[in-house]
């Protein structure tokens, strides 16, 4: 679970104060949207703009500032004129490092129950531990109407965040320590597995043998998931990653995504050109369209190459395919490898083609040359750790007529990486794709190419080829050498 962060926050106070969205008008939206609970809990400032700045801080702290809360509010009259205000809005709660929280909701909700089983919401033990808490722990049940059974909920809520503010020191740590020592007796072994799982999730013991002046910085390497970058750079390096995919088309039917690697080289799944391969579609028939977009609501497309035909041998019938790996048999009926075992070498599903144009020395729509992605990277493999965000693009089918692809689609996720296989050949991530979606880029946030996407399961995972295993191949390579 994240918050959004304080600039996110700031640019909705903004966005509610300009058309007049005050403190009542937010309770009116709230009921409207059925959380008339929640708008109890706003609290009440001296004026308009701390009423405002107080509500979007309480609305995000307890979780309700989601993509689908913004939607209801963008319907609302006065936010109609705002749409684009909107987009950068959703932009900045994607990108801008967020204020972390220790512990998922199924985690706090265990800490909350032991709570109740120490019965730390009545009597004295209630009443000392409220006044060992800090105050930046305590004020959270000023924001809450309700008994105490609430307060001590806020109270959760308020530690479970790593900081709220500038000097700030809200650990959830803390307060269980005080917990343990007032809670009845029935609720003191719950309340130490719940200390020793946040141990566990923090990953850095007792919080209290870090330095006081490091304490920030820690916290917020341990949580860094590296898109913390200036956002105009990150648009420039996004067009130029664009224009190195291509939709795949072989006859009239459209067949999905592939990229350059290489001026004249193609990289995409073995599944994608199978049937160009194994002979039973010719290879002239294939095309490589770049640039196929969407300009408002109408699709636009850019150069295509082909694949190269010309100068084949009876030693060499074949001038365009450089190498091929296929998926494996599991893959292909639908199922997979459990993530924990490894997969073969040579099932890498992938097809590295030779194009009849350098059609990465020519411009793209950005102005220079449209370049190639990096296969083999100069350093360090690059580390699928867990909870990596990764971005996908590609050309998914069409819902209307599955035989084409819509024009490219960009997908975000930053909590993406789950697991990678012992031998490196595969990883999953939770980064969106459509059906149709086989043969796109995965990238970082950095637009560097780390994966080839080629598998996915419903409600699962999404699954990609790690580019490093492709890259060491021979034949590879030989291509990228030349």
């Amino acid at each position: 679970m994240r918050y959004p962060g304080p600039h996110a926050r700031e640019q909705l106070a903004s966005l509610l104060l300009g058309v007049g969205f005050v403190r009542t008008r937010i309770v009116d939206f709230l009921h409207s949207q059925g959380m008339r609970d929640v708008a109890g809990r706003l609290p009440t400032a001296a004026s308009d703009e701390q009423d405002v700045t107080a509500a979007v801080r309480t609305l995000s702290d307890l979780g309700h500032v989601t993509p689908e809360f913004l939607d209801a509010l963008e319907a609302e009259p006065e936010f109609v004129p705002l749409r684009e205000e909107f987009r950068l809005l959703r932009i900045e709660m994607e990108f801008a490092p967020p204020v972390d929280t220790l512990l998922s909701p199924a985690e706090l909700s265990r800490v909350k129950e032991a709570a109740h089983i120490g019965r730390l919401h009545t009597g004295l033990g209630f009443v000392r531990l409220k006044a060992k808490l800090p105050a930046s722990v305590r004020r959270y049940a000023c924001e809450v109407v309700g008994g105490d059974a609430e307060k001590l909920d806020a109270w959760i809520d308020g530690a479970n965040r790593q900081a709220v503010g500038p000097g700030d020191d809200v650990r959830m740590l803390d307060l269980l320590k005080v917990a343990i020592a007032e809670s009845e007796q029935a609720g003191k072994a719950a309340l130490e597995e719940a200390r020793a799982r946040v141990e566990s999730t923090v990953l850095l013991g007792d919080v209290e043998r870090i330095p006081e002046d490091r304490r920030g910085s820690v916290e917020q390497v341990v949580n860094e998931f590296g898109i913390a970058t200036d956002f105009n750079e990150f648009l420039i390096k996004g067009e130029v990653a664009a224009g190195r995919i291509c939709k795949i088309t072989i006859g009239n039917d459209d067949m999905g995504t592939g990229f350059l690697v290489g001026s004249d080289l193609i990289l995409t799944n073995h599944h994608v050109m199978k049937s160009v391969i194994a002979g039973m579609r010719d290879a002239r028939d294939v095309r490589f369209t770049f640039d196929f977009r969407s300009v408002g609501d109408v699709p636009v497309s850019g150069p295509a190459a082909k694949l190269l035909t010309n100068g084949a041998t009876a030693q060499n019938p074949r001038p365009w395919l450089i190498d091929t790996s296929p998926a494996t048999d599991e893959e292909l009926r639908g199922s997979a490898i459990p993530i924990e075992e490894p997969t073969p070498d040579d099932n890498l599903d992938f097809a590295l083609c030779r194009l009849d144009t350098r059609i990465g020395e020519q411009n793209a729509p950005h102005g220079s040359a449209r370049g190639f992605f990096s296969l083999v990277k100069a350093g360090p493999e690059f580390v699928f750790s867990r909870g990596t965000a990764l971005i996908i693009i590609g050309h998914p089918t069409s819902v209307d007529d599955p035989r084409t692809c819509k024009p490219q689609i960009f997908a975000i996720e930053p909590d993406a990486v789950i697991a990678i296989n012992p031998n490196k050949t595969r990883v999953r991530y939770r980064t969106n794709t459509l059906k149709g979606s086989s043969g796109s880029p995965v990238l970082s946030v950095g637009w560097e190419l780390v994966a080839l996407h080629h598998y996915g399961r419903k409600d699962q995972y999404n699954q990609g080829i790690p580019v490093a295993a492709i890259g060491k191949r021979p034949e590879v390579t030989r291509a990228l050498e030349n």
